[in-house]
């Protein structure tokens, strides 16, 4: 990908260096040859400055070092989550606790934040459990299936819509919205699928106003901020992106894991062999397999390792180049289970924006390969097939069948 263009492109802004601007990089139009995103971001790090301009999509700065990354993840007096998806305005209301920063962001989680503790994980990880072996029982004798819809998608979405007191057959409908969410180009199309799901929470929340009931839903319409309950702006707006949350992003990250394993049968086997290790893979597959590809807007004028940055610039940070770069981590393309603790990532995120449910990820990735390896510990990837991958605002399976005896 080259970093010069032949002419001047009119929607560069005057600030922005020619020798800066890549020509045509869109991060919806990226080929994912190998169903392995990572890869390709590393490959667009390896040929452009480490922050380079794109007038794609509405025009926006990408940082691909680490340490750029992390400065971004955590400096929000400089880099504002208030608009973190590319294009501007892509979701087309309020979101908090994300779209808000500190202090006034730490309120809003805080109503969330015991969704995701300790105990309530421990008391989830029986229901966890369940939906596993209904899922493997199913697909087990089959010797085969597409991973993503028939176990990704169908696990973490059970988990959550259950936590969040929504009937688990609406998964149907709500996943290929919040599918569209994330990978759409079109403005639009990524505005109209939000709506879509903010209608669709709509007589739910209203529901739960009039009669709570011990789930998240509930503990959201009727939490307070300040002591004062939520604006109905931002109500609808919290529930909504919980629930686009919580359908996608474990899914895609399952897949990735999936994957790498149906392709690596020497990690297979040692996994198999020593289900101990679970923990310890599962960190290091967070490492290497990051989803989420977020943004920040620029609050005030500000020169940033010799580049001009204006305040309303836009600058995406793939979070997957954290894990895999050499000044964080040694050997970073390299799987090892034995990798010296702590393992170093920002896929959820750093700083006061980390995501709250890094610890249900976790937990549902344990689990799923704990039981998995112990129901099918042989299987690749089925013959005559290519697993799918895209890129949007997150890295995300799209299919992946594998096979076993």
């Amino acid at each position: 990908m080259m970093t010069a263009i032949d002419e001047a492109d009119p929607r560069t802004p005057s600030h922005v260096p020619r020798e800066l601007v890549v020509d045509g990089f869109d991060i919806f139009n990226l080929e994912v040859p190998d169903a392995d995103p990572p890869l390709v971001w590393r490959e667009i790090k390896l040929a452009n400055p480490p922050i380079f301009w794109t007038n794609e999509n509405g025009g926006h700065w990408v940082a691909t070092d680490a340490a750029d990354i992390k400065v971004i993840q955590v400096d929000h007096e400089h880099f504002s989550m208030a608009q973190h998806n590319i294009p501007k305005n892509r979701r087309g209301m309020p979101a908090p606790p994300i779209d808000l920063d500190p202090p006034k962001h730490f309120g809003y989680r805080a109503l969330i934040s015991p969704a995701f503790s300790p105990k309530a994980l421990a008391a989830l990880e029986g229901t966890i459990q369940q939906v596993l072996d209904g899922l493997i029982d199913r697909v087990a004798p089959r010797g085969e299936c597409e991973f993503v819809e028939d176990v990704a998608h169908v696990l973490p979405i059970n988990v959550f819509l259950g936590m969040m007191g929504l009937p688990k057959e609406d998964a149907a409908y709500l996943l290929p919205l919040s599918t569209l969410n994330t990978q759409a180009k079109e403005l639009e199309v990524s505005q109209r699928t939000r709506a879509e799901m903010a209608d669709y929470l709509k007589d739910k929340i209203e529901a739960r106003k009039a009669h709570p009931t011990d789930d998240v839903l509930s503990q959201v319409v009727h939490g307070k901020v300040n002591g004062e309950p939520l604006p109905d702006d931002e109500l609808l707006g919290m529930c909504t992106l919980l629930l686009a949350g919580g359908l996608d992003t474990v899914a895609s990250m399952m897949g990735f894991i999936f994957r790498f394993l149906a392709t690596h049968p020497a990690h297979l086997a040692e996994l198999v062999a020593d289900p101990d290790l679970i923990p310890q893979a599962t960190e290091e597959f967070f490492r290497r397999c990051g989803i989420a590809n977020t943004g920040r807007i620029l609050v005030e004028d500000y020169e940033f390792h010799g580049v001009q940055l204006k305040a309303g610039d836009l600058i995406q940070i793939p979070n997957c180049l954290y894990g895999i770069d050499e000044t964080v981590v040694d050997n970073p393309l390299e799987v090892d289970f034995h990798r010296k603790k702590p393992i170093p990532y920002a896929s959820f995120g750093n700083g006061p924006h980390s995501c709250p449910g890094k610890a249900l990820a976790r937990l549902e990735v344990r689990l799923l390969l704990r039981s998995w390896l112990s129901r099918i510990p042989e299987f690749t990837v089925k013959p005559g097939t290519v697993p799918q991958a895209r890129i949007g605002m997150t890295n995300s399976m799209r299919e992946l069948w594998l096979s076993w005896r």
